[in-house]
């Protein structure tokens, strides 16, 4: 099948049924031939894809870099790279100053601190990411450094509880999601908003019967309440009195 290729790419002028045939036997020197034939054409995402297949990672990345190609580069690697092609690649992001996409390789190949602080140099944008960056390390030290943060002792202004509540959920803390799930539905409610905090609780009580946790029954008599209350308000629209008394 090398032969097929090198006739496809030298004699027939047919590349793209080469790539084919390189990609279905994943040959080495297949995928060598195929890489010089893009490089020569600059085709450059081919190059790289090529050469990855190749098991010349190194080359690569260097032509990632040179022609800007670097999410080509690690669409590639997709999770089969190594600690040093990671750590390589968020330190190139890190150098064009994209600290959110550092982040994320800082994160695969396991410098969760690093990968942190990255994240929240960029604020809320990047928070999702945060989360779940303490999720997977489970740090006691990584957990402070965002809960810190998320409190506002960072820049003196404290973020949206709801980010507080997930990164209980991510770290597995049952309890702790609850009580602050507890407390931004009464939060919710005494701003007017009953179907944001309906659903705050409706949420949290979902997730933790799907992981099997027991429910507390603070939570649950505070869903019960808020959830009568609700349907006594559909109730009253509906002109359906006694049925609202009964509730």
């Amino acid at each position: 099948m090398d032969s097929v290729v090198r006739l496809y790419i030298e004699q027939l002028n047919e590349p793209e049924l080469a790539f084919a045939i390189v990609r279905s036997t994943a040959s080495s020197n297949a995928a060598q031939m195929v890489a010089r034939y893009c490089t020569s054409k600059a085709n450059w995402k081919g190059a790289i894809e090529f050469l990855l297949m190749a098991q010349r990672s190194e080359e690569a990345f260097q032509l990632a870099k040179e022609h800007d190609e670097m999410k080509v580069y690690s669409d590639a690697l997709q999770d089969n790279g190594t600690q040093v092609e990671y750590s390589a690649i968020a330190r190139f992001y890190e150098s064009k100053n994209e600290q959110g996409k550092a982040g994320q390789f800082y994160s695969k190949c396991g410098q969760y601190m690093k990968a942190l602080n990255l994240y929240l140099d960029c604020g809320e944008r990047e928070m999702d990411r945060a989360i779940e960056v303490v999720g997977k390390a489970r740090s006691d030290m990584l957990t402070h450094t965002l809960v810190d943060y998320l409190m506002g002792e960072r820049d003196g202004e404290p973020k949206d509880p709801n980010y507080i509540y997930r990164l209980y959920v991510a770290l597995g803390n049952f309890d702790r999601a609850s009580a602050t799930a507890v407390l931004i539905s009464k939060q919710e409610r005494e701003l007017g908003n009953y179907k944001v905090a309906h659903y705050q609780l409706y949420t949290t009580m979902s997730e933790m019967e799907s992981q099997n946790v027991r429910v507390p029954s603070d939570l649950r008599n505070a869903f019960l309440l808020l959830h009568s209350y609700v349907l006594v308000k559909k109730l009253v629209k509906m002109g359906k009195h006694m049925v609202r008394s009964r509730k």
